[in-house]
């Protein structure tokens, strides 16, 4: 199961710098836009840390319909009401946003639990964006005394090591695999 777990993440289209930042371009511009028209909600942006050119396949996208599931019965089970706004397919990966009615502060201590709950919610990326007097701001971990994301390798700050390309992809994608496997809920899907 390991290699087809292997195969699975690096199969699909590759995608460059170039797709990345336009992506997370119109992101940004789609999300201001969603803030300014519901200044007092908060926006989860939820996407995944997958690393690699390989963005989407159908492995990731059942990894993100996971993601989807937890993320909404973390938020019923909070008693917060929210809407889907909008959901993409994207090379770049997928990409959902929901609109809660709640504080910031709430929400983005809901997804933290939420990504330190699960051993597959590590590849959960759970942004909690906020409109603050006209400008879009990014709830942070460090604004809650929590640290950066670690590194699926070697525990140290997961943006320093990809910056810095410390590790092969190869031994990064093990490190994915890990958690799907401990995670289990994949185990008895196609990874094709």
């Amino acid at each position: 199961m390991i290699d087809d777990y292997l195969k699975a993440l690096a199969s699909g289209p590759e995608v460059g710098l170039d797709q990345v930042l336009a992506s997370r371009e119109a992101r940004a511009s789609w999300q201001e836009k969603c803030l300014n028209q519901h200044p007092k909600g908060s926006l989860i942006a939820l996407k995944l840390n997958i690393v690699g050119p390989v963005k989407n396949n159908d492995l990731i996208a059942k990894i993100f319909a996971l993601a989807q599931a937890d993320l909404e019965a973390s938020l019923q089970a909070a008693g917060l009401t929210y809407q889907s706004t909008a959901m993409a397919d994207l090379e770049t990966g997928p990409e959902a946003f929901y609109l809660v009615n709640a504080a910031g502060n709430q929400v983005k201590k809901l997804t933290m639990e939420l990504e330190n709950q699960l051993p597959l919610a590590r590849l959960y990326d759970l942004d909690v964006l906020v409109n603050h007097a006209g400008q879009v701001q990014a709830l942070s971990r460090q604004d809650f005394g929590q640290s950066a994301r670690s590194c699926l390798v070697c525990g140290q700050d997961a943006k320093a090591c990809g910056r810095s390309r410390k590790h092969d992809l190869s031994i990064i994608r093990q490190a994915m695999v890990k958690l799907i496997e401990k995670d289990g809920r994949l185990a008895n899907v196609e990874t094709n």
